[in-house]
């Protein structure tokens, strides 16, 4: 239906595509959704492999960790880091002076997002080499290959399907995201499809066709991750046996290091920031003198109250709805033989890549 309030009047929708508007939007949004799957498929891969196949101390607690921003939303995690990083009230920037970091930039978004969707690409690559036969790695360094070798020849190799559907699960979600790109590219100044849809229908019912022929183009980045086949790939295994781990040697100790600075700056900072910002009358100012409490007196007026009880049961109700359907469509998919349940799964895929105010958007007009 979104596609067919679009191309209604063809005249409309080829005026709203080719304008320099619609340019700029579908470029910004390419541009934030390549950067943003690059930055998280190579941090993702590097963090699973170094938490599954190598001497890495504290394995148990980066994988913990490591996994937290899945469960922020991209629209707080923006926030966290327009607190540390606004250029003039930053708290980042009161240590290192204003202006040190600006996060409303391309920069800034693309980290992060990149922050953001990182869990998807670790949790799917560390899943597919933990399932993998260890085996195949053994027998590369009994023939005589070296960690690098064995890592370019049989590890990535085994990672490849799962880096590949990760990275394109990142670059559909990026391509939809809303709160965060309007928080920080509306500052900016920077256009992307998702935000130019909202602000074409907010302009009212005229503004209906101009959000559904934007919505249009951001169907093809959707289209474009599901178009992408890699090879096809069979890994034999039974019981798979414990991995011989590499060692890291000399290298351990600044890895470690590495790896406790990155859980630091990218998980525990963002969450440490709002935390305090909670307690400041005056963002930005950490004297002792402005910490209160009465900002929490807000949760005790009616309409905060009557919104937390509306997020938990839309939360609810949401989830419960995605286990049924994606349930249903995953055991079609990978258990039965029935016809066009491949078609099927492509078009669940496709909700992933379209913001919710599309999805409202095919709603109102059906």
């Amino acid at each position: 239906l979104v596609v067919t309030k679009a191309t209604g009047s063809l005249r409309h929708f080829w005026d709203t595509v080719s304008a320099d508007e619609a340019w700029d939007a579908t470029l910004g949004t390419l541009q934030l959704s390549v950067g943003t799957t690059l930055m998280a498929v190579v941090l993702g891969t590097a963090l699973a492999w170094l938490t599954t196949r190598t001497d890495l101390p504290w394995k148990g607690f980066f994988r913990s960790t490591l996994t937290v921003p899945y469960i922020i939303p991209p629209y707080i995690a923006a926030v966290a880091w327009i607190t540390l990083a606004n250029p003039s009230v930053g708290l980042l920037n009161k240590l290192f002076g204003a202006g040190a970091l600006d996060i409303y930039s391309m920069t800034g978004l693309t980290w992060v997002l990149g922050l953001s969707f990182y869990p998807y690409v670790f949790l799917t690559v560390r899943a597919a080499l933990e399932s993998a036969d260890p085996s195949l790695e053994d027998a590369a360094r009994m023939s005589g290959a070296g960690t690098w070798r064995v890592l370019k020849d049989v590890s990535f190799p085994l990672m490849r399907p799962a880096v590949i559907a990760s990275g394109g699960l990142v670059f559909m979600a990026t391509a939809s995201a809303f709160g965060a790109p309007v928080l920080i590219g509306n500052a900016a100044r920077l256009d992307f499809l998702s935000t130019s849809i909202f602000d074409a229908y907010a302009t009212g019912l005229g503004g209906m066709a101009t959000a559904s022929s934007l919505a249009c183009l951001l169907f093809v980045f959707a289209l474009v991750p599901m178009l992408l086949r890699g090879a096809h790939h069979a890994v034999l295994t039974g019981k798979a046996p414990r991995p011989t781990l590499v060692r890291l040697g000399r290298a351990r100790r600044p890895i470690l290091a590495a790896m406790t600075a990155f859980v630091v700056v990218g998980v525990l900072l963002p969450a440490v920031a709002v935390a305090v910002t909670a307690f400041l009358r005056v963002a930005g100012d950490l004297r002792p003198a402005n910490f209160t409490f009465e900002n929490f007196e807000v949760l005790a007026e009616r309409e905060n109250r009557s919104a937390i009880v509306t997020s938990l049961g839309l939360a609810a109700l949401a989830a419960t709805a995605a286990v049924v359907l994606g349930g249903l469509i995953a055991w079609l998919q990978v258990k039965t033989r029935t016809k066009g349940r491949t078609l099927l799964s492509a078009l669940a895929a496709l909700t992933l890549a379209t913001p919710g105010t599309v999805l409202a958007l095919g709603l109102i007009l059906v």
